[in-house]
């Protein structure tokens, strides 16, 4: 724009001060192509060009290389993961995105469309959908369109990453067939479910049987089995027992029903199931998405999975819980393997892989022999098979899809050095991944020279009930930007405190993923979550201090010498803006899992203090939607009496296994306090005897067997837990039902308190 002269400069050659002063006087060129265009003045851009052994007009040989070898200018990347069926979170994200960046083509609020709206990316801009796109919100339809029309649009700079939940759709082809429904009383249940927790088909049709018709399941007749073995009953099988949506086929009908501008009443099971079934058919959007989507994506240097790199959770692979999952590509159907040192050539193995078995579900998508028995060996063979069981936790290989890396009390755990070495050699400096929920904020876990973030915050808000009856987000979104080799993320968390941080892999001005020194026990050891400000109070940044304990989240905000002081140990005091809050780290191991319920238990509800939780103890905590969540998993189908015995051999085999309850009560997770007051027992007995003896929702009622009184598990807990019209809930009125505005059902009556 003068007479001085203008010199392209590299990223790392400009300080980080003269990054910020450009930014400040020339904000439409920041960034352009990952390079800065800037008058070579001392006192604006401050450059130390005498580090640079070329002349500063020679770019190609100081250029940063990517992982790819590339020395192109790094991508703008735009990054979203876990959307889950949360269209109206979606829109919150492309809102907060900038219509210099992302924006929908037609004008207005999008939350309520009756068709998936038109995407428009901004030249220079990628965007990367972390995978996880459909089950536990009445948008799943709408989103998965969206991104099938957005990646056709731009498809050199839309990617779609492949997660559990958008693999295991590729099951609806065989296990939705007619056959697999005549054959009800030979079909087994899943074989990547712990066998204490599996439940067959059969099984559930005939609880479902026996609710219906009001009679014990030892009175269903061949007649009432037949009745309710419908295609409808086995979509909520899979989505309750072994896919982790419970609910998910009433969201299907509540978005059916706003896409057709009808009541949910008007649309029927059968058309449900037909639209699940039309998903993965010839032209359905879930079978293209399949098809466009991938594994594993490099973006100059920034690597992303849908899971993780390295996972502590292979409970099923040769060779331990704790292994890499990057360099491992799958070779066959029986669990072969092949070690690819070179990283991108890794990458594109996996990926082919990926893809080969997508072609073979598309060419097989029915059973050729059908599984007679839970196990490993029985499920192959359909096309596709060694995908679908990548995506789950029983992979026979270390899988970028299911996995995840966390300390035991759900802490952030940094990488192993030789991993960090390992991506840093092939010129990594970032690590994005979704799946492990963690907050109501992505996470960052900061390394010598590497970043990796975790970006999955579907429960930010344990049952806000915002958007719809069932929403786990509330009001929280974030924004996570790459941009010169940069991780920046803004945003607000669910009581609207403003994310505004950046980290790189050389810098971290913002404090953001550094944990607590030990100052005493591990348990009580925070980590900065996010650099928040409060509205209107733009000029004074305050840090989000963390503290991960099992299925609890405490949040604290402190300002910067406060944050300072605790990061070197000082204790986190507890203030006005403390916040602790039930959360979810999504689908873990059983084990994990149900030690994690145990030590909870033991922590809150052993009212007595003698080691183990009784019965009365028992319907205490399951006023709580997080237990109830849990303990359905854990112990599908059944009654109190049993669960509470259940809890008794749990804590007999954790004894055995070295875990004592002394020592799980006092592991990291540390659970909840005493000084926490747990609800009081006669409101618990008193509701209690409400459910068991009255009817509700439906036939729940007090029913014996044998002679023997039977308060049934699905009767103590049935109702909204915010995860589902079919989970598990205890309500004091769970007869009366209103619908919200976008039309899901959600009960009157609150939780027992």
């Amino acid at each position: 724009d003068d007479d001085k002269a203008t010199t392209v400069l590299q990223p790392e050659s400009v300080q980080q001060i003269g990054l910020q002063h450009w930014h400040e006087i020339h904000p439409s060129r920041w960034g352009s192509g990952g390079f800065v265009s800037a008058t070579t003045t001392e006192s604006t851009c401050r450059c130390d060009l005498r580090s640079c052994s070329q002349r500063p007009d020679d770019t190609s040989r100081c250029a940063p290389t990517d992982v790819s070898g590339s020395t192109a200018a790094p991508p703008r990347v735009i990054y979203c993961c876990d959307v889950e069926g949360h269209w109206p979170y979606f829109c919150n994200f492309v809102d907060l995105c900038g219509t210099d960046r992302l924006r929908f083509v037609q004008i207005g609020d999008q939350r309520n469309v009756s068709e998936a709206p038109e995407l428009e990316l901004a030249d220079g801009w990628h965007f990367v959908f972390g995978g996880d796109s459909c089950d536990k919100g009445p948008g799943s339809l709408r989103f998965v369109e969206c991104m099938v029309r957005f990646k056709r649009k731009y498809p050199e700079r839309v990617h779609l990453i492949l997660g559990n939940r958008d693999i295991n759709k590729m099951r609806w082809t065989a296990e939705l067939d007619q056959r697999e429904i005549n054959r009800i009383l030979s079909v087994p249940p899943v074989f990547w479910l712990h066998e204490n927790t599996r439940i067959s088909p059969l099984d559930y049709v005939r609880r479902v049987a026996a609710e219906a018709e009001g009679v014990a399941e030892s009175q269903v007749s061949g007649v009432m089995l037949a009745k309710h073995n419908t295609k409808a009953n086995k979509v909520r099988y899979m989505l309750k027992h072994d896919m982790g949506s419970d609910g998910d086929f009433e969201f299907r009908r509540d978005e059916l029903a706003m896409m057709k501008g009808v009541e949910a009443s008007e649309v029927s099971d059968e058309a449900v199931v037909a639209s699940y079934e039309s998903w993965v058919a010839e032209g359905g959007s879930m079978r293209e998405y399949l098809r466009l989507g991938q594994l594993v994506l490099f973006l100059g240097n920034t690597l992303f999975v849908h899971g993780q790199v390295i996972g502590n959770q292979f409970r099923c692979c040769p060779g331990g819980d704790e292994q890499w999952s990057v360099r491992v590509v799958p070779t066959d159907d029986f669990g072969g393997f092949e070690v690819v040192e070179d990283l991108p050539r890794w990458a594109d193995k996996l990926n082919a892989w990926a893809a080969r078995q997508i072609e073979a579900w598309q060419r097989q998508p029915t059973w050729q022999q059908p599984p007679i028995v839970p196990e490993r060996a029985s499920w192959r063979a359909r096309g596709g098979s060694s995908l679908i069981t990548y995506g789950t936790p029983a992979a026979e290989v270390p899988s970028v899809v299911y996995c995840r890396w966390l300390k035991d009390d759900c802490m952030p755990k940094k990488y192993p050095s030789d991993l960090v070495d390992y991506l840093k050699s092939y010129g990594v400096h970032s690590v994005v991944v979704g799946h492990t929920p963690h907050g109501n904020c992505p996470t960052v876990i900061p390394h010598n020279g590497l970043t990796v973030l975790m970006g999955d915050t579907s429960y930010s808000h344990m049952n806000a009930n915002v958007a719809f009856a069932g929403d786990n987000r509330g009001d929280a979104v974030s924004l996570v930007i790459l941009e010169l080799q940069k991780l920046r993320v803004t945003g607000r968390t669910q009581v609207k405190q403003f994310l505004e941080y950046e980290v790189g892999p050389k810098s971290n001005p913002h404090l953001v993923g550094i944990t607590q020194k030990r100052s005493g026990a591990a348990k009580d050891r925070y980590f900065v979550k996010a650099r928040v400000y409060e509205e209107g109070d733009w000029n004074s940044p305050s840090y989000l201090m963390c503290k991960v304990e099992g299925f609890k989240n405490d949040y604290t905000v402190l300002k910067r010498d406060e944050a300072l002081l605790s990061l070197e140990g000082q204790a986190v005091c507890r203030n006005s803006s403390s916040l602790s809050q039930l959360t979810s780290h999504g689908d873990m191991d059983e084990h994990f899992k149900l030690r994690h319920l145990w030590n909870h238990l033991m922590e809150r509800w052993d009212h007595d203090c003698d080691g183990s939780i009784s019965k009365q103890e028992l319907k205490d905590a399951l006023t709580e939607a997080e237990v109830r969540n849990i303990v359905s998993t854990a112990f599908p189908g059944l009654s109190v009496d049993a669960i509470a015995q259940e809890l008794k051999a749990l804590r007999s085999e954790f004894e055995r296994l070295g875990e004592s309850d002394c020592e799980l009560t006092s592991f990291e997770s540390g659970g909840y306090s005493r000084a926490s007051s747990p609800p009081s027992s006669s409101a618990s007995s008193a509701t209690t005897s409400a459910t068991t003896t009255g009817s509700s929702g439906g036939g729940a009622g007090q029913r014996r067997r044998g002679g023997t009184e039977v308060f049934s598990w699905r009767q103590a807990i049935r109702g909204w837990t915010g995860c589902g019209a079919d989970m598990c809930a205890i309500v004091s009125d769970p007869s009366p039902v209103q619908r919200t505005a976008v039309g899901s059902p959600m009960w009157r009556g609150e939780p027992m308190a």
